[in-house]
């Protein structure tokens, strides 16, 4: 009898084991979304992205095999690699460039009666509409600076006052500001000065202009973390996540360090 019973509670010990893993593995089943039943809608489409994952890999596994053999077999030389990677570094203002154009000084007004006094100031768009008629001349290259600092200008910068100073690239700089573009000096310059051009409308309220040609001009590289949140490359899977670079963005909320013009320290 003892051994009857004992081995009827080892049965009744290891059903109600089994029993409560199958439920919990219901209840887990179900709170992730995946059914058991093979054929549910949800179990399907994890099965087709697993396989699209897979199509996926193996084609970047195809494309690094690819480029391996150009690069092997001489179709492709680690030099043209390097060149494209750094024309695509260039234009997107990532490395420091050097090459002929003008240095142009925009100062503050010396005059400071009645009204003319705001408008005797260098603004933020006033900046945006010298640094567009630069890119319209075909400038390549193009930095604003304040002093010591210069802030290279890509298509992620922005320009705005805030105060008595001038933002660029999260930076603040003050007047008198210097703007450095690599170019052709003669065509630069010559789209500048033109009658009613930029410079004549910037000197119509008093501003302190020159502008230099310049043999050879060496402008910094883009040095802020990037982060792309929402780019992404063209896709027929809408549902993949964004691209991230591995950089990160900078945070316009976090103070702004105060760069003066005009002076050395």
């Amino acid at each position: 009898m003892d051994s009857r019973r004992a081995g009827f509670w080892a049965f009744a010990l290891i059903t109600g084991l089994l029993l409560g893993l199958l439920v919990r593995a219901v209840i887990v089943a179900e709170s992730d979304g995946r059914p058991l039943l093979a054929g549910s809608g949800t179990y399907e489409e994890m099965q087709r992205e697993i396989e699209q994952l897979r199509a996926e890999v193996a084609t970047l596994h195809e494309e690094k095999n690819d480029l391996l053999r150009q690069l092997l077999t001489g179709e492709i030389s680690s030099e043209q690699i390097k060149a494209e990677l750094d024309a695509a570094k260039y234009a997107a203002g990532f490395l420091a460039v050097e090459g002929p154009g003008v240095c142009i000084t925009l100062g503050d007004s010396s005059q400071s009666n009645g009204a003319f006094i705001e408008r005797g100031l260098v603004h933020d768009y006033d900046l945006l509409l010298l640094t567009n008629e630069l890119r319209a001349a075909g400038a390549e290259a193009i930095s604003i600076g304040s002093g010591r600092i210069e802030e290279r200008l890509t298509g992620l910068s922005y320009i705005r006052c805030t105060g008595p100073t001038v933002v660029v690239n999260n930076t603040r700089l003050t007047a008198p500001f210097t703007i450095n573009a690599i170019g052709d000096p003669d065509i630069i310059s010559q789209a500048l000065e033109m009658p009613g051009g930029i410079l004549e409308e910037l000197g119509a309220f008093g501003l302190n202009i020159t502008l230099e040609k310049k043999d050879s001009i060496v402008i910094p590289a883009y040095d802020l973390p990037v982060r792309y949140r929402l780019l992404d490359t063209p896709s027929e899977d809408k549902s993949r996540a964004p691209t991230e670079s591995a950089k990160t963005p900078p945070d316009n909320s976090e103070a702004i360090e105060v760069k003066k013009g005009g002076s050395d320290e």
